[in-house]
């Protein structure tokens, strides 16, 4: 599934739909991402993780899509500081007894804000993969879920984010906004191909 040809209409969404700069624009960038983000939770929340069949199915969805954003932001961001999760997720599902899936297809734009939405989406599921690694059961394959950030990495790099965002001018926010929804978007779609 391609999803170039949407970052002109969603510059103009960003650049329009929001008030006044607030002057917090990470705020700003959540609330413009919450349809995607909640629909992205709402997808994913129907896997039992505690049935093999069904977090197998979940692990799929998560590897047609992390490796292939995974891999692309390494080309984008030579020294970022982050927990790279693909082959976590790869030794899960071999022990799981899976292979890894075929990956989405997908034509980024090649910009540094863009970049930096994508990578804000990985950085913020890490987050919430902590959270369902206690619901798989013990002893049960949860290395990707429980791959997250270093003590004081997920304000580190919302700081990082924040200033970037203030430093960053219209076109940058709204490029970072495209590669969040993006994303999302990527996640969602294999979501609901697993489901």
């Amino acid at each position: 599934m391609v999803f170039g040809g949407v970052v002109k209409r969603i510059k103009t969404v960003f650049m329009t739909e929001r008030p006044a700069h607030s002057g917090d624009f990470l705020t700003e960038l959540r609330n413009a991402c919450r349809t995607e983000h909640d629909g992205v939770d709402q997808i994913f929340s129907h896997f039992n993780l505690q049935d093999q069949d069904r977090y197998s199915a979940f692990l799929c969805a998560h590897a047609r899509v992390v490796p292939v954003l995974e891999r692309w932001l390494k080309t984008r961001f030579k020294s970022v500081d982050t927990v790279w999760r693909t082959d976590a997720l790869k030794g899960d599902l071999h022990v799981l007894g899976y292979n890894m899936p075929p990956e989405m297809t997908w034509e980024p734009l090649e910009d540094d804000g863009y970049a930096m939405g994508v990578l804000y989406v990985l950085e913020g599921s890490k987050l919430g993969g902590r959270v369902l690694a206690a619901r798989v059961p013990q002893g049960g394959a949860h290395a990707y879920l429980s791959s997250g950030h270093e003590a004081g990495g997920w304000p580190k790099f919302l700081q990082g984010l924040r200033t970037a965002l203030v430093q960053g001018g219209d076109a940058y926010r709204a490029n970072v906004l495209a590669g969040a929804r993006q994303a999302f978007a990527l996640f969602a779609a294999s979501g609901r191909q697993s489901a």
